[in-house]
């Protein structure tokens, strides 16, 4: 979803092997905690030794270094040749704060160990601050793998599904609304779905967001909404290419799905898509994000 939150850079350091050199053995890996209230992802390649067996674990150099309420899950599949493995890390930092403010980089560095045997065989790619608007990661989303949590209170979902919604967030996929009220974020979920070219049923919910009163979803240029169902208690307003869809009772209900259904004057694209706002005050002021939520 998307108001214009930068994306905070993403310094990694090692603490073996020359620089610019991936080949040696790197023992720890340094990775910034994302910003209050949000998750990134990091993507890394390994390669074995010949030593090496099995599938590499992940673990945190010190568990005991992230901040309360924080956690870290990665997943590791094997690679295309023997001996290469694809790790995905995700790294959530919570907000506590009852209603959002700007994201700002927390200053906190998360140390990952590699495990005996293994090295990294390229530079880490990484997506930073992913519940919101970001650009789109260099590397694929790779489900499955062997999941674990490393360290942090995480929540009482899989290991493998906290990291593949980490992904889906950095690939501007909806993360289902349950899973967004356990990871901890506050978060507007928008399912899509397409009985037709150009009819959209959207389903909003609201995880840890208890004042909001209206959802924007503003498409892309040349795109309308020529007509629209709504469940009772909301209503639509359409201004240009946005839908507003408003709570017409006070504010939606945290966890509750709404569904919106939509008649475009057009068929979305590949590549096309939707910013997602919300505000607590029918728009007079927006909450301060915006998110992003491919339409294909």
């Amino acid at each position: 979803m998307r108001l214009v939150v930068g994306v905070s850079a993403l310094l990694v350091t090692f603490s073996l092997g020359a620089p610019g050199s991936y080949a040696r053995p790197a023992a720890t890996i340094f990775l910034p905690l994302p910003a209050t209230g949000n998750a990134s992802v990091v993507r890394l390649a390994l390669k074995g030794s010949a030593a090496s067996a099995g599938t590499p674990r992940l673990a945190l150099a010190s568990r005991g270094s992230l901040p309360a309420g924080a956690y870290v899950a990665a997943a590791v599949a094997r690679g295309l040749q023997a001996g290469q493995f694809v790790a995905t890390i995700a790294l959530f930092n919570p907000g506590k704060a009852t209603s959002p403010t700007k994201p700002s980089a927390s200053g906190k560095l998360v140390a990952v160990q590699l495990p005996s045997g293994f090295a990294l065989s390229g530079a880490p790619a990484v997506a930073s601050n992913v519940v919101y608007v970001n650009p789109t990661p260099a590397f694929k989303l790779v489900p499955g793998g062997a999941a674990s949590v490393l360290g942090g209170t995480a929540p009482k979902l899989p290991a493998a599904r906290i990291v593949r919604d980490a992904q889906l967030l950095a690939f501007d996929r909806n993360v289902p609304l349950a899973d967004g009220g356990l990871l901890g974020m506050q978060y507007v979920a928008a399912q899509l779905s397409r009985p037709s070219p150009t009819t959209l049923v959207v389903t909003i919910g609201l995880s840890r967001l208890t004042q909001v009163n209206a959802v924007e979803l503003q498409f892309p240029s040349g795109m309308t909404v020529a007509r629209f169902s709504a469940p009772p208690g909301t209503d639509v307003i359409l201004k240009g290419t946005a839908a507003q869809l408003i709570s017409s009772r006070g504010f939606f209900q945290e966890g509750l799905p709404y569904r919106f259904t939509l008649q475009l004057n057009r068929a979305p694209q590949k590549g096309e898509f939707a910013a997602v706002r919300a505000s607590e005050h029918y728009f007079e002021s927006s909450l301060p994000f915006t998110q992003r939520l491919a339409l294909v």
